[in-house]
């Protein structure tokens, strides 16, 4: 009779214990979701492309339904190039170079010295592929002088922009450098 009594109420419970794991598996569920939701956030703030979207993918395949998941990646879908300029630059900025002189160079043969030093200091990881647009030759030929050692391509890329009197725009795949308008 005790065998049969406890049986009976371990019958009982199965169904109940079944309904509170499952409950707490949706409460891990939903934190998880919000965990690679906030990761995904992150990502995208800092320009990562891939992280982004792996993380969106595992929130989207816990909660297919999470509103903020969803819109982040149609708003990533959207910014794509973005992240591509970002990354550009990003790259370029851990780009340490040992030492820059430049003495009384012209613009130009400045930006392919300067885009040579990149390549060779990254064993041609880093390709910035520097592209001068100066229809009038109004920098093309200006005189750079510029002395540094252990400084990031990104810097000595601003102070040369700067003595030459030249913006750069960075896309995805080179960096196009005009004259000031």
């Amino acid at each position: 009779m005790k065998k049969t009594m406890t049986l009976m109420v371990a019958a009982l419970l199965l169904p109940l214990s079944s309904i509170a794991e499952e409950e707490l598996t949706s409460k891990e569920r939903a934190q998880k979701v919000e965990q690679y939701y906030k990761l995904a956030e992150k990502s995208y703030i800092d320009g990562d492309l891939v992280k982004t979207q792996q993380a969106l993918q595992r929130s989207l395949a816990l909660n297919p339904q999470h509103g903020p998941s969803y819109a982040l990646a149609i708003k990533t879908r959207q910014n794509r190039a973005k992240f591509g300029i970002q990354a550009r630059q990003r790259e370029l900025a851990k780009v340490i170079l040992p030492e820059i002189d430049f003495n009384d160079l012209p613009f130009e043969d400045v930006l392919r010295d300067l885009n040579d030093l990149i390549e060779q200091t990254t064993d041609g990881v880093v390709t910035p592929n520097m592209v001068l647009i100066d229809k009038n030759d109004s920098i093309k030929q200006k005189k750079v002088t510029l002395k540094m050692k252990q400084v990031p391509a990104t810097v000595v890329l601003d102070y040369v922009l700067n003595i030459a009197g030249a913006t750069a725009k960075y896309d995805q795949y080179s960096i196009t450098i005009r004259p000031h308008d």
